[in-house]
């Protein structure tokens, strides 16, 4: 299980989110942006009412080796959204 479909079952579960059924969906980073529209699209189709949580992995830019090579911007981001999580 990806960890951003890890934390957006935690966020649920401790809503106590029981409104409607939950169905996950990860997608993978290097899908191309219009592939994510018609996704999307698919998505928003299946019912008059649709909510998204949509979640992500982190920054991945912590290192030189890093997916996303360094970015110093990187560090302070995560501890926003860890310190967002609570």
């Amino acid at each position: 299980l990806p960890v951003s479909l890890a934390v957006a079952a935690y966020l649920l579960e401790r809503t106590g989110w029981a409104d409607a059924p939950v169905e996950g969906l990860g997608v993978d980073p290097s899908l191309a942006p219009e592939r994510c529209l018609a996704a999307g699209r698919d998505i928003a189709a299946r019912a008059g009412r649709v909510a998204l949580l949509v979640m992500g992995d982190a920054s991945a830019c912590r290192s030189l080796k890093a997916p996303g090579y360094l970015d110093e911007r990187a560090e302070p981001f995560d501890a926003e959204a860890a310190r967002a999580l609570g």
